[in-house]
């Protein structure tokens, strides 16, 4: 059946009046909403600094998804928690179902499905951030059986879900213990942040940016003054080239910001292009590089890197803060101690920007974050225990990922098998 003929799309909006919320609204956008798994987190923003895009009104069961490149597969459910909340008008709210015999657990697990997210690519139109109208959206073909086949099928997702996430407990238990180590080693005592905190706040700072208490969540009771600036550790990258320019006809290696998953352990994809196809300009990046993204969420979604061994010339975003170590720094030792929650929350709050979305840290701002001196022998320490614990958080991960796979196989053939 035709999705418009199953679910109607809600148009509840809000006009940014300060009626509603006060002076900041909560807000959910397109990158806060993970591909293919459900997850979804939202942020408070500033009235007098909302996007011009938040103004879907979102309710309790309500399935969004995203119309930009939405063959990417950006839905959520709206939990009970955020019943009210404000989203962006990129996405398409699916509300009121039209018809008794369907699951809205199934809807949602068959809009993640390939056999919709195929129809989603194929009904949009744009370049390189591909897009789809609402009205092609309902006209998105879905397979639809009996509803005691759909239960059927939800339980097959449901345990994959339980198995997948136990696996991931498991390997974030194994990245817990690198965390462990390198604070203790540091000296620092991670356990305040449970505590209230006070701040003082120059009334200059307010004139263009709200005053965000995550911004200064950093753990403000350790004692750090005799630790120099990081870039005593590091140098950081500032000249940038442009691919298209230098060499427009040869092969090129690009590695995106929005290619890189939260929480990575490693870069998961890099792009080959010709020159010519990479507008813009770039970091030229090298084995060995560290890059760590520096958007305010992706720093809280802990998008640090290191370069790996590389085929050909490479270059990164722009949106990258590129760091080359002194030679007698390990790249685990700076990646793993900025992964730690007391380094995100302290890059968090030098960060600068009107809204939590686009607040960004600078290189100046960064290059004088206070870091400790580490004496080789405990670096290399901390890069035993790095290698070790990576490769069983890898190879947990792997096994989720593969279970989810599976599962998701076999919910589609099981799918397919009723219309043949």
């Amino acid at each position: 059946m035709r999705l418009g003929d199953i679910v109607e799309q809600a148009s509840e909006t809000w006009d940014q009046g300060p009626t509603l919320f006060g002076e900041e609204f909560p807000y959910i956008e397109i990158s806060a909403v993970g591909l293919g798994n459900g997850n979804y987190s939202t942020e408070n923003v500033s009235l007098k600094n909302a996007p011009s895009r938040a103004r879907m009104i979102v309710r309790e069961n309500d399935i969004i998804v995203s119309t930009t490149r939405p063959h990417r597969g950006a839905i959520a459910c709206i939990k009970k928690e955020h019943d009210g909340y404000i989203a962006s008008t990129g996405f398409a709210v699916l509300r009121r179902l039209k018809i008794k015999d369907v699951d809205k657990e199934y809807l949602i697990n068959v809009l993640r499905s390939s056999i919709v997210l195929q129809q989603f690519l194929q009904r949009s139109s744009g370049g390189n951030y591909p897009a789809i109208t609402p009205d092609e959206v309902d006209n998105v073909l879905i397979p639809l059986p009996d509803l005691s086949v759909q239960k059927r099928l939800i339980k097959i997702i449901e345990r994959s879900q339980g198995l997948r996430r136990h696996k991931l407990e498991q390997a974030n238990v194994f990245l817990g213990e690198i965390e462990n180590l390198i604070l203790s080693k540091l000296g620092i005592n991670n356990q305040t942040n449970q505590n209230r905190h006070y701040f003082a706040v120059k009334l200059q700072q307010l004139h263009n940016n709200p005053l965000n208490v995550e911004r200064y969540r950093n753990n403000s009771n350790n004692n750090y003054s005799n630790w120099e600036p990081i870039s005593k550790k590091v140098w950081i990258s500032k000249s940038k080239i442009s691919p298209s320019k230098i060499s427009s006809d040869t092969e090129w290696d690009w590695i995106r910001i929005d290619d890189i998953s939260p929480n990575p352990l490693g870069i998961d994809t890099i792009r080959t292009e010709i020159g010519k196809d990479i507008q813009g300009t770039f970091f030229e990046v090298e084995e060995g590089d560290v890059l760590l993204a520096r958007l305010g969420p992706t720093i809280l979604n802990r998008k640090i890197v290191i370069c790996p061994q590389l085929k050909r010339r490479t270059v990164a975003s722009s949106e990258f803060l590129v760091l080359r170590c002194h030679s007698d720094w390990y790249p685990e030792t700076i990646v793993w101690a900025l992964r730690t929650t007391f380094y995100r929350d302290l890059m968090y709050s030098k960060c600068r920007g009107g809204t939590p979305s686009r607040y960004r840290l600078d290189a100046d701002d960064f290059q004088n974050i206070p870091f400790p001196e580490i004496e080789p022998t405990v670096q290399s320490e901390i890069v035993t225990c790095v290698r070790h614990n990576i490769a069983l958080a890898n190879r947990l991960r792997t096994e989720a990922e593969m279970l989810w796979l599976k599962a998701i196989n076999i919910f589609e053939m099981k799918v397919i098998t009723c219309y043949e």
